[in-house]
């Protein structure tokens, strides 16, 4: 394993991402609508345009072999990668359910069981409850006459519109993103096998997210919990590496993984649609419950496919 070229590929990373989402600012004014775009898609591709230093000038190799095609990504494939969001999604209420409904856990709040549960959850508690974290950011979309009033139907939309944008328009900011860590990043620490190159990986990505997390929210440095914040976006970085690197691995292409993490980032949401009370960081798909369903499905493949196992030296883009 080649540690200046993977050092060199942290520090570029996020050099470039930061200064990406820096440039726009110079051309654009503050409350430009194209901005906000602009400043994700440059942030987004920075572990990318690392890879093309790196690679390019600095050692004259080939970009060829990084995953960067959809040749081997077929329609098997595909569903699922869109499918196992949807198992996660489920899985981690399921998680919510045993840790907060059956133990009482606090923090994991508990997962409604009837419609006027649900109904009360979201038109209700959500808005007049300042200490319940949920989707009154989303339900507020309702004044608005585009979103229909039924629960349900908004429910139904936002999966649509998560599963259909996850696989398609996220693919603008997650390919640059994936050729980077599901393309170079675990090309070079394969020698380490699934689990330590891929324990690695997340790190370094989790690394990468952080001063995004700071330019987009410059309150978390005043937040008491920000310790905790973070330690949650660590987490779920290295514990979600593992199924993105399998799709990656399986399907040759970083466009599986790609859809994959937009699907799983853009229907996150609807778990709360179906709790109660819950702290994100416990019971959220980014937060404990959503860690322990990867780390479960990590255990699986490692278990059944042989590929993650004694075999993970055979692979290849």
């Amino acid at each position: 394993m080649d540690f200046k070229k993977i050092s060199l590929f942290l520090g570029l990373s996020i050099g470039l991402s930061i200064i990406g989402q820096w440039l726009p600012t110079v051309f654009l004014e503050e409350g430009n609508m194209i901005l906000p775009f602009l400043r994700m898609v440059l942030y987004s591709w920075g572990p990318a345009f690392a890879v093309m230093i790196i690679k390019k000038l600095i050692y004259r190799e080939s970009l060829s072999g990084l995953g960067w095609n959809r040749r081997y990504f077929s329609l098997r494939w595909i569903g699922i990668a869109l499918a196992m969001p949807i198992l996660i999604v489920a899985a981690t209420l399921g998680t919510v359910f045993l840790l907060g409904n059956l133990m009482h856990l606090p923090g994991f709040g508990e997962v409604i069981l009837n419609a006027a549960g649900t109904s009360h959850s979201l038109a209700t508690a959500y808005l007049a409850d300042p200490n319940i974290v949920g989707l009154s950011g989303i339900w507020q979309w309702m004044s608005l006459p585009m979103m229909p009033p039924e629960i349900g139907t908004l429910l139904a939309l936002i999966l649509a519109v998560g599963i259909i944008g996850g696989a398609t328009f996220s693919l603008i900011f997650l390919v640059g993103q994936e050729l980077g860590f599901r393309g170079f990043l675990l090309k070079e620490t394969r020698s380490m096998g699934f689990l330590g190159s891929n324990l690695v990986i997340g790190g370094i990505f989790g690394l990468w997210q952080m001063p995004q997390l700071f330019m987009l929210q410059p309150s978390l440095m005043a937040d008491p919990g920000l310790f905790w914040y973070l330690l949650a976006t660590m987490g779920f970085a290295i514990a979600v590496s593992f199924p993105a690197a399998w799709l990656a691995i399986r399907t040759r292409s970083v466009y599986a993984s790609a859809t994959f993490l937009g699907v799983l980032t853009n229907i996150a949401p609807v778990s709360f649609f179906f709790t109660y009370n819950v702290n994100p960081l416990l019971g959220g798909i980014e937060g404990f419950a959503g860690m322990m369903v990867l780390l479960a499905i990590t255990f699986c493949l490692i278990r059944w496919d042989k590929l993650m196992g004694d075999d993970y030296d055979k692979w290849v883009f």
